[in-house]
């Protein structure tokens, strides 16, 4: 069963505020595009449902993005309600995120990837992303201004799988 990105984000959110890490919206971003290769390459299955996108700066989960822009560039302080409809009533309402949404086993596997990735500041995270070809290929079209350039999970899955050097980071 593949989580929400929401979720893993919020996760990787209070991980780093349970730790003590500071983290901004740069390298949350790039830390659940390694999530989610890592995860795709180890367990052969998704982490999260979501699509990523191809952006200037590197991978982008889009609804991550909207949820937590707020921050710009500045450390993340805190964990955003989220805003929930529910679609039978239609009422609207606020709702935090628990972390016992996830699963333990999962966070036995996250955890240690986030502390690793959260040493590494948004800018050099963006400059390895910009390395895989995966995001090369479109280079030209991201840097046009083109939106909605996904990645393909099989094409990640593949990528890790042939160039596993590229995972090293993780370690």
């Amino acid at each position: 069963m593949a989580y929400r990105a929401l979720d893993v984000a919020n996760y990787v959110v209070h991980r780093a505020l349970e730790t003590g890490q500071p983290i901004t919206h740069l390298q949350l971003q790039k830390i659940l595009y390694y999530l989610e290769a890592n995860s795709l390459v180890k367990n052969g299955e998704m982490l999260f449902e979501d699509d990523i996108e191809k952006w200037r700066l590197g991978p982008v989960v889009p609804k991550v993005y909207h949820q937590y822009k707020i921050f710009g560039s500045e450390p993340i302080s805190y964990i955003p309600e989220e805003l929930v409809i529910d679609e039978e009533s239609l009422n609207v309402f606020l709702k935090n995120f628990n972390p016992e949404s996830i699963k333990e086993q999962t966070k036995h596997i996250i955890d240690p990837i986030i502390d690793k990735l959260l040493q590494y500041n948004g800018p050099f995270l963006v400059d390895q992303t910009h390395k895989h070809e995966i995001w090369l290929e479109d280079a030209d079209r991201i840097n046009s201004g083109e939106k909605g350039i996904k990645y393909d999970k099989k094409q990640i899955k593949k990528y890790f799988e042939k160039h596993p050097q590229m995972l090293e980071i993780l370690k």
